[in-house]
């Protein structure tokens, strides 16, 4: 069940991914770099019921003290390696990493997007954030290679108004998701190398005349061309 509606005067961009590796903190740097003065919270649900998700356990869930924790301290967020340090390298506004419980998520999420004061848009990367509220825009990534998507991103369809196919070279197609609306716009590109694909352009357009946001150009690098290809309802383009 997605949760209420935040208020804040941020706009909030909610990142899903349709399963791990999809590319959701790739598509989430393009983002920041290509939306001045946006800021980003990188979440990390702890469900000690559920076991960690990751291959090698970081030791985060572990070591909180407390129903949640937002973490602002530069030297904890650049360490090398982390998707915090990313997110600081790409965004001009704030970053911040929430850690929290499950069942804290509702009081942990507002108070995390209350620390951005001056960013226009906040990105927030995690697919537990649809659990706590429902953003002014939820993407989802679609991961290249086939794969199914994972059961925990159900809880975030409903609140999915775009969707980013990414599209490798050398890998199967993304596969489909069940269960989103109809019609729903989708961009298709590598969100590991997005620069001068008008794809990913057009996904950035999109994205800012939906929130009225400021943007980078939408053009396609090295010509004089200075348009973007319209999206395609999803499931977009066929691989």
């Amino acid at each position: 069940m997605i949760g209420p509606p935040l208020q804040t005067m941020a706009k909030t961009i909610f990142i899903a991914g349709s399963r791990r590796n999809a590319g959701k903190t790739l598509v989430i740097e393009f983002l920041l770099r290509s939306l001045p003065g946006a800021g980003a919270v990188k979440l990390t649900c702890c469900r000690p019921e559920h076991g960690c998700p990751r291959d090698h356990p970081c030791g985060v869930c572990g070591a909180l003290i407390g129903p949640f924790a937002v973490i602002q301290d530069h030297p904890v967020l650049s360490q090398p390696g982390k998707d915090t340090a990313r997110l600081l390298a790409a965004a001009t506004g704030k970053v911040v990493w929430l850690q929290s419980r499950e069942e804290a998520l509702p009081e942990a999420m507002p108070a995390a997007l209350s620390r951005f004061t001056a960013e226009p848009v906040v990105v927030v990367e995690g697919n537990a954030a649809f659990e706590a509220m429902r953003p002014d825009l939820g993407v989802l990534v679609i991961g290249p290679g086939g794969a199914p998507p994972k059961p925990s991103v159900n809880v975030a369809l409903p609140a999915i108004g775009v969707v980013v196919r990414n599209k490798r070279p050398g890998f199967a197609p993304p596969a489909a998701v069940e269960g989103l609306r109809e019609g729903i716009p989708a961009f298709e590109f590598d969100a590991g190398n997005p620069a001068g694909d008008l794809g990913a352009e057009a996904f950035i357009a999109w994205v800012a005349h939906s929130l009225g946001l400021r943007r980078t150009t939408c053009r396609v690098s090295g010509t004089a061309q200075n348009r973007c290809a319209p999206p395609k309802p999803y499931p977009g383009a066929p691989g």
